[in-house]
């Protein structure tokens, strides 16, 4: 709550500020290949393709409501799968979206880590290009009760809710001036360190 009461402070709602420029989150994301992507087609990551270590894949379970990766329940597949499916890798600062189920669910995959994948279902990535968005600025207006509702407005059902990755490339969002939303990532930056 206190996240989202100093994103509106400086920006307002994420989604319809006028006095920003708005673009789509295609418009923010990376001009590089599979910037905005799901996870691989069901069949080309199976069950049996899971091992006890390896490279970690993330599933809807491991982004938590509070916006964190949780990586005390992971999957993991050897390397040489993971060279085959690289379409859905990711790297540090990829803003990780849920989108089957629990929809909206956001986190940024942090440094550390290595090399991870997106599971088959369920959890979606973009990755910003930094000349017009920080990851940490797009994590926060993907949180945003604005944002929310927007992402469910786009969703489809049919045993559960869903949106695709035309629904969230097209979705809209405010850029505005990148030292401001380094003002908006140091004061959170400020929070965080105040309630640990």
């Amino acid at each position: 709550e206190v996240a989202e009461s100093i994103f509106f402070d400086i920006f307002g709602d994420p989604t319809a500020a006028s006095h920003w420029p708005v673009s789509t989150v295609a418009g923010i994301a990376s001009p590089a290949r599979h910037a905005i992507v799901d996870g691989p087609f069901g069949s080309a990551l199976k069950p049996a393709d899971y091992t006890e270590t390896g490279i970690p894949v993330i599933r809807i379970k491991n982004i938590t409501p509070g916006g964190q990766l949780n990586t005390s329940d992971m999957l993991y597949i050897s390397r040489e799968k993971f060279d085959t499916l690289r379409r859905s890798a990711l790297q540090p600062d990829d803003v990780l979206v849920s989108r089957v189920g629990t929809l909206g669910n956001t986190c940024v995959f942090p440094e550390g880590i290595g090399d991870a994948l997106l599971s088959t279902t369920g959890v979606c990535k973009v990755t910003v290009d930094r000349t017009k968005m920080l990851p940490l600025f797009l994590h926060a207006a993907f949180r945003t009760g604005a944002f929310q509702a927007q992402i469910q407005k786009s969703a489809s059902t049919s045993v559960q809710k869903y949106f695709n990755l035309t629904a969230l490339k097209g979705s809209k969002i405010i850029v505005p001036p990148l030292h401001l939303q380094v003002e908006f990532v140091q004061r959170l930056a400020a929070t965080s360190a105040v309630k640990s």
